[in-house]
């Protein structure tokens, strides 16, 4: 996760729990109600609806939120880039997007009623929490600003906007994301990815056609089971009838300029409608396909569908929504019901690999070393005094951490999974240089291999991860984009000399 504002937030709930476990749930719980909230404010500026209901499409939207994460396919080795924990950059982005439309519509209405004061502050407000997001996250551009950005344009160009409320409206979000660019560059050290990381390349595609499909294709996976295709199916349904409803609505309002109109909800409903459109095509244009970065437009068309039931005035037609909202819910539990199975392994209390781990190092407080997935498992599930840091070789992999986690700290142990079925998992080829290990163990599903003070092995492994670490820290000091953690998403490892 990143620091603002998922890291803020998984922080309050650690300071509340006492164990991962307890603060992976309780963050989850923070999350789906940050989003119920702040669904709630965009119901409030977007529509003219009675609070209880807002507050029933508010609870559809959240559920619908739980819902669509819950269907998503469960890999145990990458427990921590599920939906289904609600923790990751995903859901940080989404409540950092959201708060951003809900500070947009209200200085929208504070500058028609020419409240200086409160116009300033607000879009200072703007400014701040775009800063802070861009600077932990720059994917924050492409999925939210550069849509917000475009969404406003085509306001003014349509007469929704006026021109001092277009440019004062475009010119804060403008300056929220340079300072933010600005922010993470001079913070780069700690940090958990440069802005070229997120860049890894077409896999071939030198066309901007060919990347262009090659972005679309990232949006499902290879080999989807029938939960994302589930889910796939829904958001792409609930997309198009919601790009559907705004070009009616839209064309309604060309036709005729008389009549009244909310431009809060015009706003909303166009940024519904354009932001799968722009982030597949910047998607495309960065090089960044991978398939959980095109995953926002799911979410995103939930908050598109609950605007456009809030525009529904009719009492047969409330009583509908009522039904659908009844069906979300069943629809949920149902959800719940089957996804307890794949994610049962999170709420156990035992992790084999981890305790082995621990009885292999004799429970002693140790740090090693391991690819990404096994890393961050055994590191997060294991014994508390025992680290695990991902690299990619010898280089440290800054990828949900930040480089701080790897100094000074001295290195005995490299743990190998003995199935290597995903990339930036270890090998041990990687690694046949530091020689006879001192201790071998073997656990469930990985190996260890120690090395103790005094032996080759051990020098040779904190020589080696000192001077990629080193060699990191300098590059970004420079401002390399091309740092050394974006090896691991090339098929590159650092060579220690």
């Amino acid at each position: 996760m990143n620091l603002f504002p998922e890291g803020i937030i998984y922080a309050f709930a650690a300071s509340v729990t006492t164990s991962v476990r307890a603060t992976l749930v309780f963050n989850a719980v923070l999350n789906i109600v940050l989003f119920y909230g702040l669904l709630r404010l965009l119901l409030r500026m977007a529509t003219s609806q009675s609070v209880e209901r807002q507050r029933l499409l508010a609870v559809g939207g959240a559920l619908a939120l739980v819902g669509f994460s819950l269907l998503e396919s469960y890999n145990p080795n990458q427990a921590m880039a599920t939906y289904s924990l609600f923790s990751t950059y995903y859901f940080g982005l989404l409540v950092s997007g959201m708060s951003v439309l809900c500070l947009m519509l209200w200085q929208y209405k504070c500058h028609q009623s020419c409240r200086a004061r409160s116009t300033l502050l607000v879009s200072m407000s703007i400014v701040v929490v775009t800063a802070l997001t861009v600077s932990s996250n720059p994917l924050y551009v492409p999925q939210f600003a550069a849509p917000i950005v475009l969404a406003i344009i085509v306001m003014f160009v349509l007469k929704l906007f006026d021109r001092v409320t277009s440019i004062w409206m475009v010119c804060t979000q403008a300056l929220g994301i340079l300072i933010g660019l600005g922010l993470h560059q001079i913070l780069s050290s700690f940090l958990g990815q440069t802005l070229g990381s997120h860049s890894s390349g077409f896999a071939g595609a030198t066309h901007p056609v060919d990347a262009l499909f090659y972005a679309l294709g990232a949006i499902a996976p290879p080999n989807p089971q029938q939960g994302t295709v589930l889910r796939i199916v829904l958001s792409v349904l609930i997309y198009f009838s919601c790009l559907l409803y705004v070009l009616f609505r839209l064309n309604s309002r060309l036709k005729s300029d008389t009549g009244r109109y909310n431009p809060s909800s015009y706003l909303v409903l166009i940024f519904v409608a354009i932001e799968p459109i722009v982030l597949i095509l910047l998607t495309a244009a960065i090089g960044g396909a991978q398939n959980r970065y095109l995953s926002m437009p799911i979410f995103i068309s939930i908050i598109g569908m609950v605007i456009i039931l809030g525009e529904i005035t009719t009492v047969k037609l409330w009583r509908a929504v009522c039904r659908l909202v009844t069906l979300v819910v069943v629809c949920v539990i149902l959800a719940g019901v089957i996804s307890l199975p794949r994610i049962s392994p999170l709420l156990s209390t035992d992790y084999p690999d981890g305790e082995c781990l621990a009885a292999a190092l004799d429970y002693r407080p140790a740090n090693g070393i391991s690819g990404y997935w096994t890393a961050r498992a055994l590191d997060i599930y294991g014994q508390q005094n025992i680290r695990v840091l991902q690299t990619s070789g010898y280089s440290p992999f800054a990828w949900l951490n930040n480089l701080a986690t790897y100094q000074n700290k001295t290195y005995s142990f490299v743990v190998i999974p003995r199935d290597v079925m995903m990339p930036m998992s270890a090998s041990l080829d990687q690694f046949r240089d530091l020689g006879q290990p001192s201790k071998f163990s073997r656990c469930p599903t990985v190996d260890v291999y120690q090395y103790m003070p005094g032996t080759v092995g051990y020098s040779r492994l904190n020589y080696c991860l000192q001077q990629a670490l080193s060699e990191e820290l300098v590059a970004r000091k420079q401002g390399t984009i091309a740092s050394l953690s974006r090896s691991a998403f090339i098929g590159e490892t650092a060579q220690c000399r």
